[in-house]
């Protein structure tokens, strides 16, 4: 029998990059929402496969993932990070938080999960930088039921697309302007759900 390393979610196997602690949490939850939700995540397995020990450990340190975890499992997950300045250079770079790999578990889905998880990352974010107030996205134009979603909590539609390529699909950018009365998270825990934000080490 092969020795495997051991991390926080399990043995390393053969062929995953040799993380620790919230990078491969990072790295374990992403490889579970592009195998369950494949149409609704630009990056494909290919292009996971590919990413490095150090990518993950970037992102870690770099943007802002909030998860939700029920024992050492991720049901959900989402991340708010700087606008790029060449594709968004219309977007206040000071102001504005874009939302990328929001996930729900199939299973947990349709249970208000992904609105608490939400709510969850736009407070953690504006407890760390105050002067954001504005929360954009871009979702493809045939993913419905995310529309659906982000229409309903309140998020509102640009105007704006563009096509990736090679895949010819379309994305469309939506906004979301926080204020004073915008609903706001109920803590870190629900249930037997936690909420947290991945950390460095």
């Amino acid at each position: 029998m092969a020795n495997h390393a051991q991390g926080p979610e399990g043995p390393i196997l053969a062929g995953e990059p040799p993380l620790q602690g919230d990078a491969r949490v990072l790295y374990l939850a992403i490889r579970e929402c592009i195998s369950t939700s494949p149409t609704a995540f630009s990056m494909t397995p290919e292009e996971f496969s590919s990413k490095s020990a150090d990518h993950w450990q970037h992102e870690v340190r770099t943007a802002t993932w909030a998860v939700i975890e029920t024992g050492r499992e991720v049901i959900g997950i989402a991340v708010a990070r700087q606008p790029d300045p060449e594709e968004d250079a219309d977007v206040d770079q000071d102001k504005a938080r874009f939302i990328e790999s929001a996930w729900i578990k199939p299973k947990h889905r349709r249970s208000r999960m992904g609105k608490r998880l939400m709510e969850f990352l736009f407070e953690e974010e504006r407890r760390r930088h105050p002067q954001v107030d504005q929360f954009w996205l871009w979702v493809f134009e045939d993913n419905k039921s995310a529309i659906n979603f982000y229409n309903q909590m309140g998020f509102e539609y640009t105007y704006v697309s563009k096509k990736l390529e090679p895949s010819g699909r379309t994305e469309l950018r939506y906004r979301y302007m926080w204020n004073s009365s915008s609903t706001r998270a109920n803590g870190r825990t629900a249930g037997n759900e936690t909420y947290r934000i991945l950390n460095a080490e």
